[in-house]
């Protein structure tokens, strides 16, 4: 996997992001079959018939094999491919933008929002996706939102050299993707979330992901 700068561009969203998933969407559903640890964790914690929604669902891998707690998941994804796919696995998906969700207002027990928020190209984006996640949860809910790290593990096979914007390569099939990565740095997520009324009650790092648990600022 090759990283490579990339430029500002508003098509790049659905460019370098949306078009790519639609394309790999059956790839990435054979090869990310389980969450990780720490959203199983996350999960674990919540109350039982709690109203979940998992902005960014993909394949719907979170949405699934909870063994220990009974939950209601709303999957919100703006690929067509991943719908169909959590769709063929009798899950609970709505086709829309993260900055724009069709639903209502504090009406989410908690939020998962996993390894989606660095697919946003503008700063005005961000904050409408921020800001739309605080309308959905109620008050005392949890977010979770987790972003890559620049600090990446050797194993991952992926690097970044620098924050900002970053194009990343994959050859999958003789084929290569381009996909858009913004890499925060931590003071520039503190702000953002600030700026948008979230506060952090947990931070960890796994794994070169930047893992954070939000709650809404009355």
């Amino acid at each position: 996997m090759t990283t490579i700068e990339c430029v500002n561009d508003s098509s790049i969203e659905n460019k370098n992001v949306k078009d790519v998933y639609e394309s790999i969407a059956n790839h990435f559903d054979n090869t990310r079959l389980y969450k990780w640890s720490w959203v199983s964790e996350f999960l674990n914690s919540l109350k039982h018939n709690a109203n979940v929604y998992d902005i960014g669902c993909g394949n719907g891998r979170n949405m699934i094999n909870n063994n220990c707690i009974n939950l209601n998941f709303t999957g919100i994804d703006n690929c067509e491919n991943f719908v169909k796919l959590c769709k063929s696995k009798n899950l609970n998906v709505i086709n829309a933008n993260m900055i724009a969700i069709p639903l209502k207002s504090n009406s989410a027990d908690a939020i998962l929002c996993i390894a989606v928020f660095h697919h946003l190209e503008s700063k005005e984006n961000r904050v409408k996706a921020l800001l739309e996640m605080k309308r959905l949860i109620k008050t005392g809910g949890k977010i979770m939102l987790s972003v890559w790290s620049i600090n990446q593990p050797q194993k991952t096979r992926r690097s970044f050299n620098n924050y900002g914007n970053n194009i990343v390569l994959y050859n999958k099939f003789g084929t290569i993707y381009e996909r858009f990565y913004y890499i925060y740095k931590i003071d520039e997520l503190h702000q953002l979330f600030t700026l948008c009324g979230l506060t952090i009650a947990d931070y960890k790092y796994d794994c070169g992901n930047e893992i954070f648990t939000l709650i809404k600022t009355l």
